[in-house]
């Protein structure tokens, strides 16, 4: 159980690290210098690790098959990964930014609607099965 919790709060701290470097760098024009800089370059990488040696964990307690949700959001991880490192390159155009912001937040958003929305999820919850009805009728 604490392998779940440190999954999700990990999930949710990745998703707000990319967030507050978005605004930070909409804010300088993509100019971090100093502690707030290495903080922004050092943090994902440490949240990233610890996310998917969690997922990693998690995945091996499955029965060896593989819902279709959860390689949905592993494909969605790797795109709002690729997306953050291509709008936060040194080089990048703010056309690039732009365009690896709204991807990686797009992708944020379906591992989030993921979560929500996969059976026994947070709020929807799989339906249970009606009691059996005797086919005989009483006079």
């Amino acid at each position: 159980m604490l392998i779940k919790i440190l999954h999700m709060s990990f999930g949710l701290l990745a998703a707000l690290l990319f967030w507050a470097r978005v605004a930070i760098s909409w804010k300088t024009n993509g100019e971090l210098s100093g502690g707030v800089g290495k903080f922004f370059k050092i943090a994902p990488h440490i949240v990233y690790t610890v996310l998917v040696l969690c997922g990693l964990h998690l995945l091996m307690q499955l029965p060896g098959v593989y819902p279709h949700w959860l390689i949905a959001k592993l494909v969605l991880f790797a795109v709002a990964i690729s997306s953050s490192i291509k709008a936060f390159r040194s080089d990048a155009t703010q056309a690039k930014f732009r365009s690896g912001v709204l991807i990686a937040s797009i992708a944020y958003i379906g591992i989030f609607w993921l979560i929500i929305a996969k059976p026994g999820g947070l709020y929807i919850q799989q339906p249970s099965t009606p009691p059996a009805v005797s086919s005989t009728a009483t006079p």
